[in-house]
């Protein structure tokens, strides 16, 4: 027997993102490479395909931290942001944005930053959900 449920209204894919936080703490998340950056550049930019969001962010930092915060941007334009949180070595933490959605064609990128200058190792997976065509 046929049933129809009108299917799946999105389509995810996840990136993942490893990098290392060395003497300036506030960088930018590589996209296209594994060297952060500490402005903008084609190597951390992203251009969905689709409208989104931004579903979940997990982190896993090599080290522990306080004071940090998690950017989105479109372009220049900041689009959401974490509140301040804390990171504690080898234990993976979920990112809350204040807003996640993005437009197809936008130029997506994100900054991550902290009260320490100590380098550490990150490792940051990103939950895309792309609104179905």
């Amino acid at each position: 027997d046929w049933i129809s449920g009108g299917g799946i209204s999105y389509i995810e894919s996840v990136t993942h993102h490893n990098f290392t936080v060395g003497v300036n703490p506030d960088v930018y998340i590589p996209i296209n490479t594994t060297a952060e950056t500490l402005s903008r550049s084609v190597e951390n930019y992203i251009v969905p395909i689709y409208d989104g969001q931004v579903a979940r962010i997990v982190i896993v930092p090599s080290a522990s931290a306080t004071g940090n915060r998690f950017f989105m941007y479109n372009g220049t334009t900041l689009i959401g942001s974490t509140a301040t949180f804390s990171i504690t070595a080898n234990t993976a933490s979920i990112l809350t944005l204040s807003a996640n959605g993005f437009n197809y064609g936008d130029k997506i990128n994100f900054r991550y930053s902290c009260d320490s200058t100590s380098g550490h190792d990150m490792q940051i997976s990103i939950l895309w959900q792309y609104t179905r065509p």
